[in-house]
């Protein structure tokens, strides 16, 4: 619908009367920040007693499946803006050929063809009028008033309120060093907005690094309160093995889908989503990660495609797309500190050969910093508080999270503490803890 509204299209772009109720229908949905899909649509017809003159909920139905790809939905517009644009010409020429015939000043006429014919060239450009983007921003702020987040909203509210969230048509990205549990913080975004928010709002998470059992397992976990590594060896209560089972069957009844999406490429990949959003009304997609998708890792030219298709995909739709991305840095390189594992990830660094750093609208990146600790009571405080600790040396290593967010196109920037439940995956924010930043 996004591309529609570029484009320029009306219900009048469809000859067919059903076609065009079907579109104005979808319109008024997307228009008024509701799903678009089958269902929904039909009984939007059937309120106001139109479902059987589009064909009823089958014909609808065959619509989507009759449809071979939506990866293809620019070309499949250009054919409906083409006859679209036809009929127009011909209905322009009725009209002077009556003026003709009915004998008027023929200086008028040809004034009035060309001024027709003109409008329909302005028209062909798709661009909204000054009054329509006008109304949308107006609308959007009517919204955030109500309560309605600009963007995506994540599980931490200091950060929501510092950025306002993942935004909506266009790629975000959660970027950090390997090993640093970025899928874990990804996957905690999408059941939270799929899930656990108050107004849950459907999406899908892509986890290409570990599939969809692994994602199933600790969405279930992360839900119960459930150590994932003590379910998956079966060190577990009964208790806590029903938990964990009520908790998939959370996301099991949710509008939260976990799609497997390895080896898709990205054309199956925007077919599949554009299928989500027909039928389940997406408003996220969520892809971890940057590396793992189908022609990202190679060349340069690969990897500019790869970020432009997402980019594309995010407009078309409207969605909010966010991407975990790893970054790699060499030790040595911050000169303030030769260790690899306590430097500081700029967006220079982000950037370095994949195109999905100049892309992004938002960046936010999962920073990590080690320290030590041998007091053995901060130690027992830590580990009752479910810090992710290790031993080492006959010290405890410890880490601070830093969820610092160093781009946003269409907001603030913010930068959070964060502590992590190595068990449940879960990160939560610790407002008290101070910033630490490079």
């Amino acid at each position: 619908m996004g591309l529609c509204h570029t484009e320029g299209l009306t219900q009048d772009a469809f000859y067919v009367p059903a076609h065009q109720m079907i579109y104005r229908v979808c319109d008024w949905l997307i228009s008024n920040g509701k799903p678009v899909d089958s269902i929904i649509v039909a009984e939007q017809l059937e309120k106001y007693k139109q479902l059987d003159m589009v064909g009823g909920r089958k014909f609808l139905d065959g619509l989507i499946d009759s449809t071979p790809t939506a990866y293809h939905a620019e070309h499949y517009l250009e054919i409906v803006k083409s006859k679209w644009l036809l009929r127009k010409i011909a209905d322009a020429n009725r009209q002077s050929l009556d003026a003709v015939m009915e004998g008027g000043d023929p200086s008028k006429i040809i004034s009035s063809h060309i001024q027709r014919i003109l409008d329909l060239a302005d028209n062909r450009s798709g661009n909204l009028t000054k009054v329509q983007v006008a109304a949308d921003v107006m609308k959007a702020c009517d919204n955030a008033q109500s309560g309605i987040m600009p963007g995506l909203p994540s599980p931490w509210g200091y950060f929501n309120k510092g950025t306002g969230g993942a935004p909506f048509g266009v790629v975000s990205l959660i970027a950090g060093r390997s090993k640093t549990r970025k899928s874990y913080i990804a996957h905690q975004w999408g059941v939270h907005a799929g899930i656990e928010s108050l107004h849950p709002i459907p999406g899908v998470y892509y986890p290409l690094e570990d599939g969809q059992h692994v994602a199933m397992s600790r969405a279930g976990c992360m839900l119960a309160n459930v150590d994932s590594w003590k379910f998956l060896i079966g060190n577990v209560t009964n208790e806590e093995k029903e938990q964990v089972r009520n908790g998939m069957k959370r996301v099991v009844d949710s509008s939260y889908d976990i799609r497997e999406g390895r080896g898709l490429g990205m054309s199956g990949l925007r077919l599949d989503v554009a299928k989500g959003v027909a039928r389940h009304g997406w408003r996220y997609v969520i892809l971890d990660a940057f590396k793992d998708l189908d022609g990202s890792g190679g060349e340069g030219r690969s990897e500019e495609m790869t970020s432009k298709s997402l980019t594309d995909m995010a407009r078309e739709h409207n969605l909010a797309v966010i991407v975990v991305h790893h970054v790699r840095k060499n030790r040595g390189e911050d000169r303030s500190d030769s260790d690899k594992e306590n430097q500081y990830i700029s967006q220079e660094d982000i950037r370095g050969r994949a195109r999905i750093g100049d892309d992004a609208r938002m960046i936010c990146v999962l920073q990590c910093k080690r320290g030590r600790c041998s007091d053995p009571d901060v130690v027992s405080w830590m580990r009752r508080n479910d810090y992710e600790v290790r031993s080492d040396d006959d010290s405890i290593v410890y880490y601070d999270y830093l969820l610092d967010c160093i781009a946003n196109n269409n907001g603030r920037t913010a930068a959070i503490p964060l502590d992590l439940n190595s068990g449940t995956g879960r990160f939560g924010e610790n407002p008290e803890r101070k910033v630490w930043k490079m």
